[in-house]
């Protein structure tokens, strides 16, 4: 089993208003996330804290399940272990990724596919060297993601301890790179990014447990990766 966590907890502040509920394609980036990784897992779990009662039905309607963080407002690391903390125990990699980070599901298939069946401990998404996200992870560290905390430095810390063991995924698309912390920097991405069309049903219906035989990887809008 492969298991996803949206990091969708934050207060959004610096965009001014909740990043989750903006418009991204022909949904909201929440309902976005979910679709694109939920193509790829067999489990996606939604984190969520600040307006989460507004937020929940969202994650409902799209089958995630949803956990709520309390302590959101100490920082991204509580949301991260309270995800974790959810994964069931016959998942074998996990995926991280933030709910203002939208990728498409090639993406999130190149990255787990290093993890499982490629053996990679760590996989991260970067383009032309730049780290981005996501990342995967095996499920050996499962522990250590769900004690991460933000006075230790979160997940940076448990990067950087297993540095040696991380495999970059190379992607030929900057979405890889899309962080959506502003209102100019949604606008902008929002502008080159969120207009492309969604995948027609089973088009690219990339979950790992059951490939699709005779249909293409890539579209002209569809990122491809290397590890």
């Amino acid at each position: 089993m492969i298991a996803g966590i949206i990091l969708a907890a934050g207060q959004s502040t610096r965009m001014g208003s909740p990043k989750a509920s903006l418009p991204w394609q022909d949904t909201t980036l929440l309902a976005y996330q979910i679709r694109e990784l939920g193509a790829v897992v067999d489990d996606v779990i939604v984190v969520l804290g600040h307006e989460a009662l507004a937020l929940e039905p969202i994650a409902r309607a799209s089958s995630a399940r949803v956990v709520v963080n309390e302590r959101y407002a100490t920082g991204r690391a509580s949301s991260i272990a309270a995800g974790a903390a959810a994964i069931l125990p016959e998942t074998r990699a996990i995926i991280m990724i933030g709910v203002d980070q939208p990728r498409p599901r090639e993406v999130f298939r190149h990255v787990a596919e290093a993890v499982v069946p490629g053996g990679a401990v760590i996989a991260r998404a970067i383009y032309r060297g730049a780290h981005g996200h996501p990342t995967a992870f095996a499920a050996s560290l499962l522990d250590e993601l769900r004690a991460v905390e933000e006075r230790g430095e979160g997940m940076k810390s448990l990067l950087r301890g297993h540095a040696a063991a991380i495999v970059d995924v190379e992607c030929d698309d900057p979405i890889v790179l899309v962080n959506l912390n502003t209102r100019e920097e949604y606008e902008a991405s929002h502008h080159r990014f969120g207009r492309r069309r969604r995948h027609q049903p089973g088009s690219h219906d990339a979950r790992l447990h059951a490939p699709v035989e005779g249909q293409a990887n890539h579209s002209p809008i569809a990122p491809r990766c290397r590890w």
